[in-house]
């Protein structure tokens, strides 16, 4: 229920028009994307979110910190640093150190092109790349570490998948290219054959345990495998274009190019198909079971289709296709976060209830 800007009347949801004075309602278009959102929550098996505030999610993104704090922040994963079960948050989680990585390192990045044009140093141009390629990818990352609430993965955990395991995804793909053949399309292949080949990394080199058994676990494990194939690759075709146009100006739009769509690209896809899989694998009694389970082909779907959509040849004015996607990712992405955190949510009570049986019976 809402009231017309107009006139003040009360009107119920749906209406294009206010049914007392007939002026148009602005909700109408608010409606439209309601029910696309609807649509994508329901493939990807989601609920609508609750509670959820961007504002209120990134209000501590320019809080000041003291160096201390900085230190201790990436001390999780080990039996120490772990948090008890019944100290894990399951609000929404407050991410601010992902903004500082992504400060820092496009500095570093701007500093080694500042010395490139200005002196003509060609020995900068590997500092440009590497920066380049690292700035949103491991950003991103951080931000999904981050969104680990449970805290159970350690920081040097998650820089090794990201590197080892973009490294054989990378083979993955190279294996899935060779023994297929998808040429007719084109480069829309790359859909299918990267997006199994990066979840198929994740499954080789982790799995649901009962270290590992939140889907928060899964979401993060994917956009480690996702970063690190997106960081190989930015800086793969930059220094693809380099070395064949000669022209820096054409490696540096690639860069910031594929840099900035890396918050909806490789790292974000891998974290739905991870935190898909972990979904159903978590709480299947046999690998089988979770593989015909259709809740994870429905959303592993998502990110095949997305970069499918991304890769196509379609006309994307004034960046059309990169915003349907991102919008798409991240309503998937959230609702996934929201599942997982309300899974955190479920193990604290069992365990509560655990505890009290116990109690009981003493």
């Amino acid at each position: 229920m809402f009231h017309c800007n107009q006139c003040k009347a009360a009107i119920a949801g749906g209406c294009a028009f206010c049914p007392n004075c007939g002026t148009r309602l602005p909700a109408a278009s608010s409606d439209i994307f309601g029910s696309f959102a609807d649509r994508v929550r329901n493939l990807a098996s989601t609920d609508k979110l609750e509670g959820f505030s961007a504002a209120e999610m990134f209000s501590e993104v320019f809080r000041k910190r003291s160096q201390e704090e900085l230190e201790e922040y990436f001390l999780t994963g080990t039996s120490r640093a772990t948090p008890a079960l019944e100290d894990v948050g399951t609000g929404w989680p407050k991410p601010w150190f992902f903004f500082r990585v992504l400060a820092f390192i496009s500095v570093v990045y701007f500093g080694f092109a500042w010395i490139m044009h200005s002196f003509s140093n060609p020995k900068a141009i590997p500092g440009m790349i590497i920066m380049g390629a690292l700035s949103f990818p491991l950003a991103t990352l951080i931000l999904f570490f981050e969104c680990n609430t449970p805290r159970n993965v350690t920081f040097h955990q998650t820089l090794m998948l990201m590197t080892f395991g973009g490294m054989l995804s990378l083979v993955f793909t190279h294996i899935g290219v060779a023994t297929t053949d998808l040429r007719w399309l084109g480069a829309m292949s790359a859909g299918i054959l990267e997006e199994s080949a990066k979840l198929l990394t994740v499954l080789v080199l982790v799995r649901p345990s009962s270290k590992y058994p939140y889907m928060l676990n899964g979401l993060l494990f994917g956009a480690a495998v996702g970063a690190g194939f997106e960081v190989f690759e930015i800086a793969g075709y930059a220094f693809e274009r380099v070395m064949q146009t000669k022209n820096l100006s054409v490696m540096e739009m690639e860069i910031q190019l594929r840099a900035f769509t890396a918050p909806f690209g490789h790292a974000a896809w891998t974290a739905i198909s991870g935190a898909a899989w972990w979904r159903v694998a978590a709480g299947s009694k046999s690998r089988f079971d979770a593989i015909v389970d259709v809740r994870f082909w429905k959303a592993f779907l998502i990110p095949v289709l997305l970069h499918m959509f991304y890769n196509s040849p379609l006309p994307s004015p004034l960046y059309i296709k990169e915003v349907i996607v991102a919008i798409i990712s991240w309503i998937v992405i959230l609702g996934l976060l929201q599942q997982g955190l309300q899974q955190v949510r479920r193990a604290q009570q069992e365990a509560a209830r655990t505890i009290l049986r116990q109690t009981q019976q003493y």
